[in-house]
């Protein structure tokens, strides 16, 4: 199988499940009653529910691959408009291009801007 079918896939099972956690949200009825506890698990499901939505058209844009120092495993992220958990085994699916995955690259910044520190401070 190819790169760009093995995407396809996996882009269709994500859709699916996004499609599936939509259909479960959407079947829990609205809570309108005083309970503060409730009023704030229905605020909860409705956000998620949003979320869900914006995510079905385009659960993603793009995809960062990282491997570790001495492993030969790529780890895939996809980066889309908002993340999506997988509800079966809580695994991200889609990080949220705003999440502060940045932490990230701090040593490679660190490492490439150290030169140019260096070089103004005289050094």
């Amino acid at each position: 199988m190819g790169v760009y079918e093995e995407e396809g896939r996996r882009l269709q099972t994500v859709i699916g499940k996004i499609e599936r956690q939509i259909d479960k949200l959407k079947r829990i009825p609205r809570y309108y009653g005083k309970d503060i506890v409730e009023q704030a698990l229905d605020d909860q499901r409705q956000t998620q529910l949003q979320n869900l939505k914006i995510a079905h058209p385009e659960p993603y844009f793009g995809r960062l691959d990282f491997q570790e120092d001495g492993t030969g495993k790529v780890i895939p992220l996809y980066i889309g408009k908002v993340g999506v958990q997988d509800e079966e085994d809580n695994q991200l699916l889609v990080i949220d291009w705003r999440a502060p995955i940045q932490v990230c690259f701090i040593p490679l910044r660190d490492k490439v801007t150290e030169p140019l520190m260096n070089r103004r401070m005289g050094k």
